[in-house]
């Protein structure tokens, strides 16, 4: 077995090329960071399944209630 280390959201960002921001949406869309930790590999087979977590016109996964 390979030892990956465990990225913070800020590591993640840095080996995607990508924003803070990308990895949060990345979040929103149902991808898990145990303790907030993670590997790239986790992140890079997430993307693959899902390529655009920045989309608009995607219905999230969290809902807000309405008042």
């Amino acid at each position: 077995m390979i030892d990956e280390p465990l990225l913070s959201a800020k590591e993640l960002a840095s080996r995607l090329g990508r924003s803070r921001s990308y990895v949060v949406w990345m979040k929103r869309r149902g991808f898990r960071m145990v303790a907030q930790r993670t590997t790239l590999t986790a992140a890079i087979a997430w993307l693959a399944k899902n390529p655009e977590p920045c989309k608009r016109n995607q219905s999230p996964t969290v809902t807000r209630r309405l008042l």
